[in-house]
């Protein structure tokens, strides 16, 4: 059984870090999410807690794991 998720996310309070792991899910973030480059922290992006939660279900929804 494969448990590996695709996107690790981490909840700093008012801001919540998506990092992808793997090439999959750095394809979709770069290319099908709206994310400025500021955003980006090393391997990760950084977005405002009140988006986190309908971004994780938009990830669930095209077929990543969390």
């Amino acid at each position: 059984m494969d448990h590996s998720i695709d996107f690790q996310i981490v909840d700093h309070g008012s801001v919540v870090m998506f990092t992808p792991l793997n090439l999959d899910a750095q394809t979709f973030a770069q290319n099908e999410l709206e994310i400025d480059s500021w955003q980006w922290t090393g391997n990760g992006f950084a977005v405002d807690h009140r988006i986190a939660l309908g971004l994780h279900e938009f990830l669930i929804d095209s077929g990543f794991s969390c």
